[in-house]
């Protein structure tokens, strides 16, 4: 495990899922990945390798996408050292606010929510993972 205690989180909401990778900002190795999919219903489950390499297999009846954040985040910090500097989300479409991959902060809020509006279904997962990672990791 690398020695940095200060990792990036990489989120992807889907409409079902929730993929996530931690890397080591300072070498770009990949710490720690996994899925929690088919979210919502009973056979939601989460697939994860944690920061000391072992494997985790779960099930998560009718887990939503923050529920399943939350269990990542409790393994995480159960397998070791694990702290957030920043957090990558990626988003399928911004609307016509956002062109190119951006810096979010409490300035753009606003344009972030009315991209979500105009959405299709499928976006308002990765909507929801915003709204998520900034309640439960703002400062």
């Amino acid at each position: 495990m690398a020695s940095n205690e200060s990792h990036i989180l990489v989120i992807n909401s889907g409409s079902s899922s929730l993929k996530f990778t931690v890397f080591d900002p300072a070498s770009e190795e990949v710490l720690a990945s996994g899925i929690a999919e088919r979210l919502g219903t009973d056979g939601a489950g989460l697939k994860l390798v944690d920061l000391a390499q072992k494997r985790h297999d779960e099930e998560l009846p009718m887990t939503d996408h923050r529920s399943a954040l939350l269990r990542i985040i409790e393994v995480l910090t159960k397998s070791g050292r694990f702290g957030v500097k920043a957090i990558g989300h990626r988003v399928v479409h911004g609307g016509e606010y956002f062109q190119e991959a951006v810096i979010r902060h409490r300035g753009r809020g606003r344009k972030n929510r009315r991209a979500c509006e105009a959405s299709s279904p499928p976006q308002s997962a990765e909507c929801t993972g915003h709204s998520n990672c900034r309640r439960d990791f703002s400062r």
